[in-house]
C-alpha cells in the first residue's frame, strides 16, 4: 500500500495508521540502535528508541507537508442518458515530521525527519548535544 505521509515518515504519520522501523547511529561511533514510529493515521504518533537498556518515547507529529489532492467530475450526455463521474487522487509529497521522546534516564531526545513514500530519514540529537542520523522505513 503506498503511504500517503511520505517518514517519515512518516510518516508517519500519514493518512493510513503504521508502524515504521528507525535506525540511528551516532555521529561519534559506529553503534546502531533501532526504534520504532507508530502512526496513528491523523498525523501523530509514538516514537520509541532504546539505547543500550535506557529507552526513550515520546510523541511524534507531522509538522508539515507538500502532499495535495487533485479532484475531478465530468458529466456525459449519450442516448438520452446522463451520466456523471467524479475522482479524487492524493499526490505524494515529501513530509516534516518532530518527535519529543523522554528517556527513562531523565534525559530528553529531540528529533527530526523527512520523508516521501513511507522513508526517510533525518537526524536526532540528545540533550547533551550527541547527533544520530536517523533512516526510516515502513516495516
Amino acid at each position: 500500500m503506498k503511504s500517503i505521509f511520505s517518514v517519515v515518515l512518516i510518516l508517519l504519520l500519514t493518512g493510513c495508521a503504521a508502524t515504521m522501523n528507525l535506525t540511528m547511529m551516532p555521529r561519534d561511533s559506529g553503534a546502531s540502535y533501532r526504534g520504532e514510529l507508530h502512526g496513528d493515521g491523523s498525523g501523530s504518533g509514538t516514537m520509541t528508541v532504546d539505547f543500550d537498556g535506557t529507552k526513550c518515547t515520546g510523541p511524534a507529529s507531522r509538522v508539515s507537508s507538500s502532499q495535495s489532492t487533485a479532484v475531478g467530475s465530468s458529466v456525459g450526455y449519450s442516448n438520452g442518458q446522463t451520466s456523471s463521474a467524479f475522482a479524487a487522487a492524493t499526490i505524494d509529497g515529501d513530509s516534516k515530521v518532530k518527535a519529543l521522546l523522554t528517556c527513562s534516564d531523565g534525559k530528553g531526545l529531540r528529533c527530526e525527519f523527512t520523508g516521501r513514500d513511507a522513508h526517510g530519514g533525518g537526524i536526532c540529537t540528545t540533550d547533551a548535544g550527541r547527533v544520530f542520523d536517523v533512516i526510516v522505513a515502513r516495516q
